[in-house]
């Protein structure tokens, strides 16, 4: 837009402006007025952003957020729904909830990981009914792990086995899909995305540990593009998987875990759009659904060089968590634990109901204020928006968030605030 309004700009000085030049430029005046309208804020604000084209793609350099310091959005002081409960009935119990779903604004869809049931409760807290269990049958999961939003009028309930289970809005299960394998077989994905009409992205957990004197490593992975229904996938190349700690028994190395400094890649996808970010740096990639990168999303952020005064709190901060017994070897472990030159510039990217794509900055301590940084449509760094710690933010409608909160004995409720813009 920026480089239609500079063509026709430098046009009028010269006494005229081309005609085809101007219903383009005001096509695009059009069009990112309805998307700022449909994003729920004004337009942004150019002295704090630049836009440029580079061979198709378009590059959106944010210098600083477009809300003033003391505007913007934010999350109320307080949830207005609580479900949940540390004693009572079963259906009120929860553990390692894996995902929610809020289903026309009527139903709030809990996805139960230890019970593997699929639990439904109306907008008061009441719970309703659940559907699902452990197993491998239609209508079963052997490890549930998420609700990716691939269709408005269906839930889908992704299982780490390699499928997906489709369910009508209302409970009733549909079919089994086999969506996230990937040509290399890459099954039980690192991260599964889905959105609009059932377009999907997806990395695997990358390769094995070679090296078993290097207790630091990178793992590698593809990510694809491709569709709940099955067809063509695009492979958008390698990227890292995630960094990770190989983890010792007897001197042996017998695993890994991921560093709590590593990078991962991070994936989403909404509106025919699908968001890669490797964490590498204060960027994200958009692509269209053939695999061809359209924009590039960048923003001025802090340094992400790692210093040893930032590890050793953390470490010093879970030392103090775990049980007396357990600090002495936890010390001895952090000791030896190789520290990467730089630390992740995000931990999460998600884009809300109307478009909006927001990206939770990194942070290793599980009691700090998360900071999620929230981009309009067009790439723009709006602002940022804060939640309380120790919460998982599950959906972002336009109104409201809904996240999963735990307490300090580790209990788990799902709680609904409303977003105030």
């Amino acid at each position: 837009m920026k480089a239609e309004e500079g063509g026709c700009t430098r046009i009028l000085r010269r006494g005229f402006c081309d005609l085809t030049a101007m219903k383009r430029f005001s096509m695009a005046l059009l069009t990112s007025a309805i998307n700022w309208g449909c994003s729920g804020d004004s337009p942004p604000d150019p002295a704090t952003y630049h836009q440029t084209d580079s061979d198709g793609v378009t590059i959106v350099l944010s210098t600083r957020p477009n809300w003033p310091e003391t505007g913007g959005w934010q999350l109320a002081a307080e949830p207005t729904l609580r479900i949940g409960e540390v004693e009572g009935a079963a259906e009120y119990l929860f553990s390692r909830v894996a995902d929610t779903r809020m289903i026309h604004d009527t139903v709030i869809l809990v996805a139960d990981g230890r019970s593997n049931e699929l639990r439904f409760f109306d907008t008061s807290g009441r719970f309703l009914y659940s559907v699902g269990r452990e197993g491998e049958g239609p209508g079963e999961f052997e490890y549930l792990f998420g609700l990716p939003n691939c269709y408005g009028d269906s839930i889908v309930a992704a299982d780490i086995s390699d499928r997906l289970s489709i369910f009508t809005n209302s409970g009733e299960f549909v079919r089994v899909v086999q969506a996230y394998s990937s040509p290399l077989r890459q099954i039980s994905p690192y991260q599964f995305a889905c959105g609009g009409e059932g377009l999907t992205v997806v990395n695997g957990w990358g390769s094995a540990m070679t090296d078993p004197e290097d207790r630091f490593f990178r793992s590698f992975s593809h990510v694809y593009i491709g569709s709940v229904d099955g067809g063509a996938q695009v492979d958008l190349g390698e990227f890292i998987a995630s960094e990770r700690w190989g983890t010792q028994s007897g001197g042996v190395i017998t695993g890994s875990r991921p560093h709590p400094f590593g990078r991962q890649t991070r994936l989403a996808v909404a509106e025919g759009k699908v968001y890669v970010g490797t964490s590498e740096s204060h960027e994200v990639r958009v692509y269209d659904p053939d695999g061809v990168l359209q924009r590039l999303i960048r923003w001025e952020g802090d340094d992400l060089t790692l210093n040893s005064d930032v590890a050793d709190e953390y470490f010093e901060f879970e030392i103090q968590r775990a049980p007396p017994g357990a600090r002495p070897g936890m010390r001895r472990e952090f000791g030896d634990m190789t520290l990467p030159g730089t630390r992740p510039a995000y931990s999460e990217l998600m884009v809300d109901a109307v478009g909006n794509l927001w990206v939770w900055e990194f942070d290793p301590m599980r009691d700090a204020t998360q900071r999620w940084l929230v981009f309009g449509r067009e790439g723009v760094w709006l602002g940022r928006v804060t939640f309380p710690p120790r919460h998982t933010v599950t959906e972002i409608l336009d109104d409201k968030v809904v996240a999963v909160a735990t307490d300090d004995l580790g209990v788990e409720t799902v709680v609904v605030y409303e977003l105030i813009k």
